[in-house]
C-alpha cells in the first residue's frame, strides 16, 4: 500500500482505506487516520519540504453549496513528519 502512495502522490492521488466507516490516509512512510469521512469531504495532502526535515500536511475539507456555487471549508488540518522510508 506505502508503495502505491508514493508512486500515486506523485500524479495527486490518495490511498485511502476504510474499513467500516472509519478511513485511514495510506502516505508513503505511515498512516494518518481520518475518522468518518463523509461524500462532501475532499482530502488535501501537500508535501512541504524543509532544509532539514519535511512535512506532509492532510486537511480535510466540507463541500458546501450556495447561491455562489460550490465552496470548500476547513474542517480539520494535521501535520505529519515524513519519515525516512518516504
Amino acid at each position: 500500500m506505502r508503495v502505491l502512495a508514493k508512486s500515486n502522490m506523485a500524479k495527486g492521488h490518495l490511498v485511502i482505506v476504510f474499513i467500516g466507516e472509519q478511513a485511514t490516509l495510506i502516505l508513503p512512510d505511515h498512516e494518518v487516520p481520518l475518522g468518518v469521512l463523509t461524500l462532501d469531504q475532499v482530502i488535501s495532502v501537500t508535501l512541504e519540504a524543509g532544509a532539514s526535515d519535511s512535512v506532509y500536511e492532510v486537511k480535510i475539507f466540507n463541500r458546501r453549496t450556495s447561491a455562489d456555487g460550490q465552496t470548500l471549508e476547513l474542517a480539520s488540518s494535521s501535520r505529519h513528519p515524513v519519515g525516512a522510508a518516504a
